[in-house]
């Protein structure tokens, strides 16, 4: 009687995750909102009028005896940045084998509310901030770099713009390499477009290098793809690539991720190669994995995500690469322009992509690599359809409750500024809207054993 129960129980179980994965994923097991109280005088500068960028720090610490966790992000409003503290289920970070974890015991609510910014970048409005070690450097609408410690509240080091900003033609975009020695910063103004290197060690902000590129008129994105080696996606629909250890403006590698003949096994289902790329839009976005730098993502203003290896691109030793295989394409909702994209730091398999809506994908490609471990031979991968690899590795949609699409910056960069992967605490995502709302969850992706039972 008892086995039977159970046989009755786990079929409408299975039936039950089977319907939940029809639809996209949007539930929560954990989701908090704050709407801080704290105001800043914000600029509106070159058309921007929503100034709040979010990222997380590597901080945790555990409270077992509360079911805690805690943490910290820095949330970014004009020119003052906040250290807001966030308390999350134990049970989000770490799984406890025996007994059962504590119920929450939260210290008033899961977030805290500083009385004042812990940094002030004066005069500038900041669009984006990223960590290296100890120091944070924020970039704001004119094209500055501002190096922060915990000396001081103010800047240690300020680098002004090698472009003249103007307030409808300037755009910037920065990275730091893996071992924090460079950063590479482009500007794009009216006239030129400029990418500098920067030493981020031993003379902290000296430029020790500026390329002019040529045939474009913006860089929309820059990433390091190794220590040295960085990449541009630039609005000519081109990724270029030049070393940190170059001496002139031409790029190492051309190459071209939407007209390339994208032939892979997985998720691309067009028989004539001629016609691959027509409909796959112009590059907008690019992101290199923190595991395995040799795979990298490009997203397209028409919603398309492609997962690329660098070595079949070089493989060739050409200096123009037309023709490359994917591993994988994926496609955003109804053409959802791609503005950002990330990693995780804990699981290569897993990214999150950020689009013009406000939109915030979850991917997740096991199930393509177990797939790939089940077959033999190209003939078999191409019975995994598009509609599969969509269902199966769009792991999780945020639009929460559809007031990210109702309040977002028009400024791509802002948007992707607006999103921040937990380094530490896996599967925990953090966002901002327009108006300062912040959000931090983590999505439910349904239950494991349920999942198995069901493929």
């Amino acid at each position: 009687m008892i086995m039977a129960t159970d046989i009755k129980t786990n079929k409408v179980k299975n039936e039950e995750f089977k319907i939940w994965k029809k639809s996209v994923p949007s539930l929560y097991e954990h989701i908090a909102c704050l709407q801080p109280s704290f105001n800043s005088e914000i600029e509106e500068k070159g058309g921007i009028s929503h100034c709040n960028t979010v990222l997380f720090n590597q901080s945790i610490s555990e409270f077992s005896e509360k079911g805690l966790v805690s943490t910290s992000l820095y949330y970014s409003q004009g020119s003052n940045i906040y250290e807001i503290k966030v308390q999350l289920p134990l049970g989000t970070y770490k799984v406890i084998d025996t007994g059962e974890l504590s119920q929450p015991q939260y210290d008033g609510s899961c977030f805290g509310q500083p009385d004042s910014p812990k940094w002030v970048f004066e005069g500038e409005t900041i669009i984006k901030m990223e960590i290296y070690s100890s120091m944070l450097i924020a970039l704001s609408t004119t094209g500055k770099l501002a190096w922060f410690d915990s000396s001081s509240k103010n800047p240690i080091k300020v680098l002004a713009s090698e472009v003249a900003s103007t307030e409808e033609q300037s755009s910037s975009v920065f990275d730091i390499s893996s071992d924090g020695k460079y950063v590479i910063l482009s500007e794009s103004g009216k006239a030129v477009t400029k990418v500098s290197i920067i030493d981020n060690k031993e003379k902290l902000g000296q430029i020790l290098r500026v390329i002019t590129v040529a045939g474009t008129k913006r860089v929309l994105d820059i990433k390091f793809h190794t220590t040295t080696l960085f990449s541009a996606v630039c609005d000519d629909n081109v990724q270029k690539f030049w070393d940190v250890r170059g001496t002139d403006n031409e790029p190492l590698l051309l190459f071209y991720p939407n007209k390339a003949n994208s032939s892979s096994s997985y998720g691309n289902e067009t028989e004539d190669s001629d016609n691959v790329g027509e409909d796959e839009g112009n590059l907008s976005a690019i992101e290199v994995s923190k595991i395995f730098d040799t795979l990298f993502i490009t997203g397209s203003d028409t919603g398309v995500i492609k997962l690329w290896d660098l070595r079949s691109i070089t493989a060739s030793n050409a200096r123009e690469v037309k023709e490359a295989n994917d591993i994988v394409t994926f496609y955003q909702i109804e053409n959802d322009p791609v503005v950002g994209i990330q990693f995780s730091t804990l699981d290569p398999q897993c990214f999150v992509t950020v689009g013009k809506s406000g939109n915030v994908y979850h991917w997740d490609i096991t199930y393509l690599i177990n797939e790939a471990g089940t077959h033999e031979n190209a003939e078999e991968h191409e019975e995994i359809s598009q509609e599969d690899l969509q269902e199966h590795c769009l792991k999780f949609l945020h639009t929460g409750g559809g007031r990210r699409s109702a309040s977002t910056p028009e400024n791509p960069v802002l948007l992707k500024s607006s999103v921040t992967i937990h380094p530490q605490i896996r599967d925990i995502v953090g966002t901002v809207d327009g108006d300062g709302f912040l959000t931090v969850y983590k999505g439910f992706y349904g239950r494991k054993d349920d999942a198995v039972e069901s493929e």
